[in-house]
């Protein structure tokens, strides 16, 4: 609970179906349990099943944990999602025991890019930048303090500042 998330690349997340029959149902970019989030500049992509995954349903019991009441996870109050890339999953098994037609992905979701063409200066050498004419660019939201510092007209979706300083993502 309660966490901060921001300025990650995340990307490549799973295995090749030839080497893993059940890729198709793995390899998860962000998945956060809980409430009370924020998650924002984040880069995350090409995840063989979801990129991130918010379950809003309750927190299902854990006999071994102390837990009572059990709690409604990432709501629209509790966690803030913004100027972040990633598709969300809307499926099995992020969704709360695959019931996606009740418990739609969690949290308060604001300036998300989920299209395909992030127009990145080379991502094939690892520059997760936006390009000039990324749809990245100036389309996210100012939400103070989080995006003091931003470049342009507004703050970029992304991990990454468009004319800001270039920071080499890794462990």
């Amino acid at each position: 609970r309660n966490m901060t998330v921001h300025h990650n690349v995340i990307y490549n997340c799973g295995v090749s179906p030839l080497d893993d029959s059940q890729s198709n149902i793995a390899g998860f970019g962000l998945l956060l349990k809980g409430n009370g989030h924020y998650i924002f500049a984040n880069t995350i992509m090409n995840a063989n099943y979801s990129e991130i995954c918010l379950p809003s349903c309750i927190e299902p019991y854990k006999p071994w944990a102390k837990q009572y009441p059990l709690r409604i996870q990432n709501t629209k109050q509790g966690t803030q999602v913004f100027n972040t890339v990633a598709r969300f999953d809307l499926g099995f098994p992020c969704s709360c025991h695959n019931s996606s037609f009740l418990h739609l992905p969690g949290g308060n979701q604001t300036a998300i890019f989920n299209g395909t063409n992030l127009k990145l200066q080379d991502p094939t050498h690892m520059d997760f930048r936006p390009a000039q004419d990324s749809p990245l660019v100036d389309a996210g939201i100012e939400v103070p303090p989080y995006t003091n510092g931003f470049v342009g007209k507004a703050p970029d979706i992304g991990a990454y500042e468009y004319g800001g300083d270039r920071w080499i993502a890794g462990c």
